[in-house]
């Protein structure tokens, strides 16, 4: 399981999301990275349990747990 993320927001706005990876026994445990990308409806980001996340610049967000697809 983990998090199921949509953002939402102005087409021109751009949001940031960072992400350290807390999987012990991970090969990038304690790596960290950030992304900027545009939000959109359309799309949504999972992140897998144990990677820890923050978020900012962002209008509305709306968050899930993840499930797997059929």
């Amino acid at each position: 399981m983990g998090d199921r993320l949509t953002f939402v927001g102005p087409a021109d706005q751009r949001a940031v999301i960072r992400f350290i990876d807390c999987r012990e026994g991970s090969p990038t445990l304690h790596r960290e990275i950030t992304h900027e990308f545009r939000p959109s409806p359309l799309r949504y980001l999972v992140v897998p349990a144990g990677v820890a996340h923050a978020w900012w610049r962002w209008a509305v967000r709306t968050t899930g747990s993840a499930s797997p697809r059929a």
